[in-house]
């Protein structure tokens, strides 16, 4: 009798055993797919040299928060381009972000835009952060949601300029649909990602 008692605690801890393995197998095979994909993403539009999107962006800042969308283009190791399309009174602006460099211009007249995260980084040039993100900085990590997307974090500068940006994918297209930065802990700039194509 006792030997049974022992026998069935030791099954029981092999199968505990198992089921944990089986679980850690699972959990590592997804942050690996997840960061599979990412580097695949990565390959697949170094190779396209340029994507077009929409951004919806929403900037935190202090106590105002500011809203507004753009079409997008990157073009791979070049720039980045946004043209306003909301809200109404915004429409039609274009800023063009090459190396550090920002032209605002809208019918010919150039625009002083501001600048979030103590000037590290324009909304009007996050097209250029996205995409250098996707093809060529530092990938922190990456998972599965386990909802149907992949969340990838990048890390774009170093020290008092890095800033930390989230971006989640769709797990079965690699289409990006949100994301989110971040400096110094603090979120900065947010929003929907839509209509990617390269």
């Amino acid at each position: 009798m006792r030997r049974r008692k022992i026998l069935c605690l030791v099954l029981i801890l092999l199968l505990v055993l198992v089921g944990i393995g089986t679980i850690l197998k699972v959990v590592q095979k997804s942050s690996g797919d997840a960061m599979q994909s990412a580097l695949d993403f990565r390959a697949m539009l170094m190779e396209r040299e340029k994507c077009t999107f929409d951004l919806s962006i929403t900037v935190d800042q202090e106590d105002k928060v500011y809203s507004f969308s753009g079409q997008c283009q990157y073009l791979l190791g070049q720039s980045g381009q946004i043209t306003l399309t909301e809200p109404e009174s915004l429409t039609g602006i274009q800023a063009t972000v090459t190396d550090g460099t920002t032209n605002v211009t809208f019918e010919d007249v150039q625009l002083e835009l501001g600048e979030v995260a103590m000037g590290h980084v324009s909304p009007m040039a996050l097209p250029l952060l996205l995409g250098n993100c996707w093809t060529e900085e530092y990938i922190v990590s990456s998972a599965s949601d386990g909802e149907g997307k992949i969340q990838i974090v990048y890390s774009s500068g170093y020290e008092e300029n890095q800033l930390m940006v989230y971006t989640w994918f769709e797990e079965e297209s690699m289409q990006p649909v949100y994301y989110e930065v971040f400096y110094q802990g603090d979120r900065v700039l947010r929003g929907e990602i839509s209509q990617f194509s390269v």
